[in-house]
């Protein structure tokens, strides 16, 4: 079976890999995965940063278990201004996202 760690490392090796010469995985000498809870479901959550053609990115996902299965979120935002743009927009779908 395949665990939160593992599959936020496995992400963070390609956003390291494919995010440009400003990519961040960590912060504050922090692991990338930090505890969180995503509508009741807990888990990881992580936030990676890059920039291509000199656009910045961000990436941030959630990797949850509910009743031993594995959940898989992330939200990929480009331009200075899309992750403030599309707030309100990832509210409302992370609203309706249940998890058994």
């Amino acid at each position: 079976n395949t665990t939160p760690e593992e599959v936020i490392a496995t992400r963070e090796s390609q956003w390291k890999t494919s995010a440009g010469d400003d990519a961040v995985t960590v912060t504050k000498g922090k692991s990338p995965g930090v505890k969180a809870n995503f509508n009741g479901a807990d888990g990881l959550g992580y936030r990676f940063t890059g920039s291509l053609a000199g656009h910045p990115f961000v990436e941030q996902g959630w990797v949850v278990s509910s009743k031993n299965n594995l959940f898989w979120l992330r939200l990929q935002y480009g331009g200075a201004t899309a992750e403030k743009a599309m707030e309100p927009l990832f509210k409302a779908i992370k609203k309706n996202i249940k998890f058994p």
